[in-house]
């Protein structure tokens, strides 16, 4: 069943982020009449290349929103995947709709503008500030896809840093999972 849920999404994935097809000439190819936003689950994966990625929620790489210390900005942890975020990237920030604070209603945060050797933040806020742009799968910084990181958070769990230089550091990409939902 694992396996078989892993070739749908890996298809899935192939089609939300493949070109579209030429049209053929004198047709005129319908046009929508809202955009169609790809929600996605993100995972911390090890693996660089967008074409050996294989879709999984693993469960100790599935990234989820937290506030360790009850501040206004969330941060990006891994975890159990119970309870997965919604992600959409939209004008070179991520988007996420999570439980605002002290478990009040879901609102959406966006990531803002990228710290060296700082946890990637989100703010409760329309617009970010980050440059975060599509990779296949991955979702990259202009064109890296390397430069985020698994560090030891405040409180000693596996945070995202943008170039996280800390000895606790390891070197980590961000892969999005699509979702069925359409926004």
């Amino acid at each position: 069943m694992a396996i078989l849920l892993s070739a749908l999404l890996f298809s899935l994935l192939g089609t939300a982020f493949a070109a579209p097809a030429p049209q053929q000439s004198g047709t005129v190819a319908p046009q929508p009449t809202e955009p169609i936003i790809i929600t996605f689950n993100l995972v911390s994966t090890n693996v660089s290349s967008p074409d050996s990625i294989q879709p999984s929620l693993d469960d100790d790489r599935a990234l989820i929103m937290f506030d360790p210390l009850h501040q206004d900005d969330l941060l990006l942890r891994t975890a159990s995947n119970y309870n997965l975020p919604i992600f959409k990237l939209e004008g070179g920030s991520l988007h996420v709709k999570a439980p605002g604070p002290f478990g009040g209603a879901d609102r959406w945060y966006a990531s803002q503008k990228l710290v060296e050797n700082q946890p990637i933040t989100f703010a409760h806020k329309p617009n970010g500030n980050s440059g975060f742009s599509w990779n296949g799968p991955l979702i990259s910084v202009g064109e890296f896809s390397g430069l985020f990181t698994l560090c030891k958070g405040p409180l000693g769990e596996d945070v995202i840093f943008w170039k996280g230089t800390d000895a606790s550091c390891s070197m980590s990409f961000m892969q999005a999972i699509p979702r069925s939902e359409v926004l």
